[in-house]
């Protein structure tokens, strides 16, 4: 075992695949140069993983974590319809109000807006948007791992991080997402290569990748603490003396907290989207102590984020991990991933995508559990056949759910243009489902009020009544057959006793909504608290 760990550092790797056939043990042991093999092995990696990414590419926005597209999808239409307002993005939860929504800065919102106006309004622009910052992540990923790990274990790790269930479909989606991990990645590896080199050109950099990525999505702010522990590690108490390292934190900072103040005051005002202290995002000791989380996560990491492949790597390579070594990067880096996780583990227990900020780490620590195996184990090479099969596999599994298409979406559009060609404006339950765009008219989905009192929220038949004096003429309920969220008993009830059903389906029912009974004040009776104009 001793002989074990004294020789860590020097892995054995093949000429052939064009990897380096030496692990160099200085302070920055490997340069995050490439030669022209290797660049033809990333070629094919970033052509791989294309194959999931492109998969369904002009399909409607109905797949996994639909709501969010959709609202994305407001945002861009409304950009590209009435001009790029960075500051003031609008959705579609009122027809007959202001519509703006406190969210991350909409940059793929606004990119895509371009988009339709030079190809039309396809679904296939935000998502050739969103692929092409997910190739780009991937290759800085490689890079900053070349720091850390041999050529042979970055790839490994790369390829992991490329092809994981998670991170192959996330990049596809109409989020700021992987516009954020693109960013991130590209903040911590022009970091460290000022670390290594000195030039200003790389902090400058880094410093607006940072403040992209904290724009898009603030709780990046995590990667911090594995870049001052390489910052230490590297400089010791002169690098934490430099001025400059403070400089580029406040340039990632100083803009997230005026944008996060400005996102304030549109909440004030008008809507937001789970970005403030009161919306379940963060963590207590209810969620911690709950057996019912734990089984989501581990059913989530098991099969749409790590795989038993991943988790088993990222275990091994924890453990061959020693005092000391620059691997312990990928360590820390992965600690700030958990503080984050336990931060805010009510968003991460009601989004799957909030925990892909595990990947790049336990990416890295498998491609080091990799090396180390190639090194020790002279049979390990005759492994990575039946554990590359094994992991596509399952990563195939993984996804296959995550395409499914909500198509009971489709089929109430239909549905409502036969009992009302005219488009009248329509109320959707449950709560959230903002889906106007293909129901194609106006409505409400409940996210449109503020309701801290009984009276005012979606639950209660006031507010039914209140949006047919606004217009309202149909209301659209979809059940748990169409996956959606446990049906709301008092307002189905109210609409099965005041309203006639019009349109019936094992998924969804169509109400018509009048001014006759159905506008009698209903049990609660307040008066409905209006937004600010």
């Amino acid at each position: 075992m001793g002989q074990f760990q004294e020789k860590w550092g020097q892995a054995l790797v093949s000429r052939k695949l064009g990897f380096s056939s030496s692990l160099e043990t200085s302070a920055c042991p490997h340069s995050s140069w490439v030669d022209r093999h290797q660049v033809g092995l990333l070629a094919l990696l970033l052509l791989l993983s294309l194959v999931p990414r492109l998969y369904h590419l002009n399909g409607p926005f109905l797949d996994h974590w639909w709501g969010r597209d959709l609202l994305d999808h407001a945002v861009a239409r409304h950009y590209a319809e009435r001009g790029i307002n960075l500051l003031w993005p609008e959705a579609d939860f009122t027809p007959d109000q202001p519509n703006y929504v406190g969210i991350e800065l909409p940059a793929i919102q606004a990119l895509t807006a371009l988009g339709w106006r030079a190809f039309g309004m396809q679904a296939w622009v935000p998502r050739a948007i969103a692929i092409v910052f997910s190739l780009v992540s991937i290759v800085a990923l490689f890079l900053l791992l070349r720091h850390f790990l041999s050529a042979e274990g970055a790839f490994v790790a790369t390829a992991f991080f490329a092809l994981s269930p998670l991170n192959a479909f996330i990049s596809r989606k109409f989020m700021n997402d992987p516009l954020t991990l693109c960013f991130s990645l590209l903040f911590m590896l022009l970091f460290v290569k000022w670390v290594n080199e000195g030039r200003g050109a790389y902090l400058v950099g880094a410093a607006v990748a940072g403040a992209l990525a904290g724009l898009t999505k603030p709780p990046m702010i995590h990667v911090a603490l594995p870049l001052a522990w390489y910052l230490w590690q590297r400089k010791g108490a002169a690098g934490l003396r430099d001025v400059r390292p403070y400089l580029c934190a406040a340039a990632v900072l100083v803009p997230t907290v005026f944008w996060m103040k400005h996102l304030a005051t549109i909440r004030a005002q008008y809507f937001g989207v789970a970005t403030h202290l009161e919306s379940g995002m963060w963590g207590s000791w209810a969620l911690i102590s709950s057996p019912s989380i734990w089984a989501l996560f581990i059913d989530r990491f098991t099969k749409e984020i790590l795989t038993p492949v991943g988790i088993a790597g990222t275990l091994v390579g924890l453990g061959l991990v020693r005092r000391g070594r620059r691997e312990w990067f990928l360590v820390v880096w992965l600690l700030a991933v958990v503080i984050y996780f336990f931060v805010l583990l009510g968003g991460n227990a009601r989004q799957t995508y909030y925990q892909v900020w595990f990947l790049p780490p336990c990416a890295g620590l498998l491609g080091f559990a990799w090396e180390q195996l190639r090194q020790h184990l002279p049979g390990a090479r005759r492994l990575a056949p039946a554990l590359g099969v094994a992991f596509l596999v399952w990563a195939g599994w993984g996804l296959q759910s995550m395409f499914e298409i909500q198509g009971a979406v489709l089929r109430a559009a239909k549905a409502l243009d036969q009992v009302d060609p005219a488009r009248s404006w329509v109320i959707v339950y449950p709560a959230a489902y903002d889906c106007m765009v293909y129901l194609n008219r106006q409505g409400w989905c409940g996210q449109d009020v503020k309701y801290p009192h009984p009276w005012e929220a979606p639950g209660n038949p006031q507010y039914i009544v209140d949006r047919v004096r606004r217009g309202a003429r149909f209301c659209v309920i979809f059940t748990e057959n169409a996956r959606a969220a446990p049906r709301d008993r008092v307002v189905e009830d109210w609409l099965a006793r005041e309203t006639p059903r019009v349109y019936h389906d094992l998924e969804f029912d169509i109400y018509r909504l009048s001014l006759g009974r159905s506008a009698e004040q209903p049990a609660l009776e307040r008066p409905v608290r209006r937004l600010k104009q």
